[in-house]
This record gives C-alpha cells, sequence and structure tokens, in this order.
C-alpha cells in the first residue's frame, strides 16, 4: 500500500507504505534470504530483516521510512511503479508493476499467490485475499457539465 494515509499503522505508530509477502510454498522461508528493490538494475538494494514466513503464510515488509529499524530504504511511488524480489543470485523472484495507487486501497493478487491484480477497499495485511471484495480498475474523474449552484429546474 504505497499511499497509507490512515490505514494499517507500523510498530512505531505511523502510517509507513508497506508491502504483505505470501509463502505459496510448503517450506519455511526466511525474507532475509531475499532483496528487494525498485530498479532491477541494482538488484541487492534492500536486504530486510529475519522475518520467517509459514508455509501458506504472509509477511509484512515497511517502506519508506528507512531510519526505523525494519523499514525498507526507499519509496513506492504512489504515482504507479515496479517491485521486484530478487533471491542471493540476482535473479528476480517475482515482481509486480502497479498502477498509480489510490488512499488507503491496497493493490493485490486476487486470490493468494494468484497472478491476476485487483484492487481492495478492504486492506488485510497479514491475511488472505481470498474471497475478499475487489475492483479491477477504477472510475474516471466526474466531468460536470453546468456548474455547481442552485437552479429551478431540472
Amino acid at each position: 500500500m504505497p499511499k497509507n494515509v490512515s490505514a494499517v499503522m507500523d510498530d512505531s505508530f505511523n502510517y509507513s507504505m508497506w508491502v504483505e509477502v505470501y509463502n505459496s510454498s510448503s517450506d519455511i522461508y526466511d525474507i532475509e534470504d531475499f532483496y528487494f528493490t525498485d530498479n532491477p538494475e541494482e538488484p541487492t538494494k534492500w536486504k530486510p530483516f529475519s522475518q520467517q514466513i509459514a508455509p501458506f503464510g504472509y509477511g509484512i515488509l515497511w517502506f519508506e521510512r528507512d531510519e526505523i529499524t525494519g523499514h525498507a530504504n526507499f519509496k513506492l511511488s504512489p504515482e504507479g511503479g515496479s517491485l521486484y524480489l530478487m533471491n542471493n543470485k540476482k535473479e528476480i523472484i517475482d515482481q509486480i508493476t502497479y498502477p498509480a495507487q489510490f488512499r488507503n486501497v491496497s493493490y493485490g493478487r486476487k486470490t493468494d499467490g494468484g497472478n491476476e491484480w485487483v484492487f481492495f477497499s478492504e486492506y488485510s495485511p497479514g491475511k488472505s485475499n481470498n474471497n475478499k471484495r475487489f475492483a479491477k480498475e477504477s472510475c474516471e474523474k466526474p466531468i460536470f457539465e453546468l456548474p455547481g449552484g442552485f437552479y429551478t429546474g431540472n
């Protein structure tokens, strides 16, 4: 959630940008064995602290406030961008190129481990996205044909 304005607080009581990581395997993974970057030319941009993610479990990673222990050293762009999960061999394990984000709206996989990405009005950090209400896109801003004011007719 790159535009976390008032939805989910981190451990330091800030509304930081966050990403949920889902382990779709039957093995335990420690997130410190991986790197995150917004630029594949810098594959080792951020190595998170140790956080074991159980099989079919979730982990939350915080971005934006690198002065706080455990937060990434780069921000996610609310206007849209990319995020890459890299292994120790600097190979891309997973990636997302996401569109412009909305205030307190989560963007994630429609189903846990799936390939379709959607917007969720109900954010659920650390929990399944399965069976949550979603939207595939947002509506364009309305264009009003009449100026605001009081009118005597329809």
